[in-house]
């Protein structure tokens, strides 16, 4: 009798664990399936932000340049050709993920899992696309002050690449009651760090009104250049102003 229970025992046992391993397998299988339809959606996504920021560029005309933000999940093929013509094409888990785009793109466009940066590009009849490996907190410059004082402002640089390059800044400013400065003007930015600089404007006491200039800043990467252009601007009012 005690063995005839000892030998229940363990058939009731063995049901249970491949009872409890069926189980594991089939939550596995379901929590990897969910992974995979949220990637596939999250590719889905982005390409089609990309095809809209793409047509509306493109209806802006000649000359825009504008940026736009990707991130692509796991489970993406880097080997594909995202452009052909007029259509965008990735693929997430083995799923192809198609859209079409008004002009005829080319270009480069980054496949890694996560976020990239990318650069839109408007000529007469078509759109290119590229990495974006240098960005700046402020778009442009813009300074108040009073006459016969000064102002700075700080100027952060961010290198969304996974190499190191040298930095080099030049002012182009023609004004002489209003005198601008960059401090420092050269550097090295590391990968995925940044890079600050100053903007110095000083007005002499005859100054006032808006004056104007612009700021390039060239990042030199092994894998090619990257040039940004900031607009600057010092708007100088009588003592007392704001």
């Amino acid at each position: 009798m005690k063995g005839q229970t000892t030998l229940e025992f363990v058939i009731v046992l063995a049901l249970s664990m491949i009872i409890l391993v069926t189980l594991v397998d089939f939550t596995t299988t379901k929590i990897s399936q969910f992974g995979r339809e949220d990637g596939v959606a999250l590719a889905r996504q982005s390409l089609s932000d990309l095809r809209l920021a793409i047509d509306g560029s493109y209806a802006q005309g000649t000359g825009t340049i504008r940026q736009a933000t990707i991130t692509w999940p796991e489970g993406m093929d880097t080997t594909i050709s995202p452009f052909s013509g007029n259509t965008l094409r990735v693929r997430a888990y083995e799923t192809d993920i198609v859209e079409p785009v008004i002009p005829s793109v080319s270009g480069t466009l980054p496949l890694s899992p996560g976020s990239h940066r990318v650069k839109i590009t408007v000529s007469d009849s078509s759109v290119s696309i590229g990495t974006i490996l240098l960005s700046s907190n402020l778009p442009s410059v813009y300074l108040p002050l009073v006459r016969d004082s000064n102002r700075t402002v700080r100027i952060t640089l961010t290198n969304l690449s996974s190499e190191s390059a040298s930095v080099s800044i030049s002012n182009s400013w023609s004004p002489t009651v209003v005198t601008t400065s960059i401090s420092p003007s050269s550097g090295t930015i590391y990968p995925n760090e940044m890079f600050s600089f100053d903007f110095l404007a000083n007005a002499n006491a005859s100054a006032l009104g808006n004056y104007g200039g612009e700021i390039t800043i060239t990042g030199t990467f092994s894998s090619g250049n990257e040039t940004l252009t900031l607009p600057s601007n010092v708007e100088v009012f009588p003592s007392g102003g704001s």
